[in-house]
């Protein structure tokens, strides 16, 4: 997942650098939804893209999105 989160830091940070507005937008993943919690891995890019500068919002509608967190 290391990787992953440093290629889209280095993603993030290009976008960034080429355009005025970049926008984060993450969809969970069904397991997620019918668990009510999210992987880790959907707090972790989140987290990426706020150190980055990028503001991060969730597709999934405010009733169904997981309770790990308050995006």
């Amino acid at each position: 997942m290391q990787r992953g989160l440093a290629d889209l830091r280095e993603f993030l940070l290009l976008a960034r650098a080429q355009v005025p507005r970049v926008l984060l937008v993450q969809h969970p993943e069904r397991k997620e939804l019918e668990s009510g919690d999210f992987l880790p891995g959907h707090d972790a890019i989140a987290q990426v893209a706020a150190e980055c500068g990028v503001p991060a919002t969730q597709l999934a509608p405010p009733s169904s999105t997981p309770n790990a967190v308050n995006h």
